[in-house]
C-alpha cells in the first residue's frame, strides 16, 4: 500500500441555491396578475381606499413584491389607463371598418367611443373619477402621449373630413371639441341617470353632424 497521502478533494463544496430567476414571460403573468388584482379593488373600494398593503394582501405576498414590478400605486393605474384605452380602441377601430366616406368613420368611432364607457360605468369611473390623483398624477400621464394616441382616430378623421394635414390647429380644435362634448354625454348620462336624457345615438350625431 501506498504511503503516500490521499489528494485533497477538489470538488467545490455544493452552493446554497436562490429562488431561480423568473422567465420574462413569468414576469408578465406576475404583472398582470397584479393588474387585474388592483383593477379589481380599484373598482369595487376605489382607488383612493386600495393601499398597496392591502393589494399585497389581497395577493398573499408581500408589499416589497409588489414594488419589484411597479414602482408605485399611481404606476399600476397608469398601466390600466392604457390597457383600458387600448381595449377602447380597438373597439372604435372595429366599428368603424365598414364605413365608406370620412363622416361616417367619425360617426362610427364616436358612437363606439361612449358606448363603450356607458356600458362600463366601472372602467369609466376608474379612469375620468378615480379620487386620490393630484393634479400633476394625471398632467404626467398626459404628457407621457399615450392617453393621446390612444384618441389619435378621431384626429385622423377629422383630417380626412376637413381634407387637412393631421397636425393642422383646426383639426386639433375640432378633435378638442368632438372629444369634450362627447364626454359631456358621457359624463351627464352617468352621473345623473335618473334625467330622461335624449337618445344617445342622437346626441352623439348632432355632435359629429356640427364637426
Amino acid at each position: 500500500m501506498s504511503s503516500n497521502p490521499s489528494p485533497p478533494d477538489e470538488r467545490a463544496p455544493p452552493q446554497k441555491r436562490g429562488r431561480p430567476r423568473k422567465t420574462d414571460a413569468q414576469q408578465a403573468a406576475v404583472r398582470q396578475e397584479i393588474a387585474d388584482t388592483a383593477s379589481r379593488l380599484f373598482r369595487s373600494e376605489g382607488y383612493h381606499a386600495v393601499s398597496m398593503r392591502r393589494l399585497a394582501k389581497e395577493m398573499n405576498v408581500t408589499p416589497m413584491a409588489l414594488y419589484s414590478y411597479f414602482p408605485s400605486k399611481l404606476a399600476i393605474l397608469s398601466c390600466l389607463w392604457i390597457d383600458i384605452l387600448e381595449e377602447v380602441r380597438g373597439e372604435m377601430t372595429q366599428a368603424a371598418a365598414g364605413a365608406q366616406t370620412p363622416r361616417a368613420c367619425l360617426l362610427a368611432l364616436s358612437q363606439a367611443y361612449v358606448s363603450y364607457w356607458l356600458q362600463r360605468h366601472d372602467y369609466y369611473h376608474l379612469v375620468f373619477m378615480s379620487a386620490g390623483l393630484t393634479q400633476a398624477d394625471v398632467t404626467e400621464f398626459v404628457a407621457e402621449g399615450s392617453a393621446v394616441s390612444k384618441l389619435e382616430l378621431f384626429f385622423e378623421a377629422i383630417a380626412a373630413i376637413t381634407a387637412s394635414d393631421r397636425k393642422d390647429e383646426q383639426v386639433k380644435q375640432k378633435a378638442d371639441q368632438l372629444i369634450c362634448c362627447l364626454h359631456g354625454v358621457m359624463h351627464c348620462i352617468i352621473t345623473v341617470p335618473g334625467y330622461p336624457w335624449t337618445d344617445t345615438n342622437v346626441l352623439v350625431k348632432n355632435i359629429v353632424r356640427d364637426i
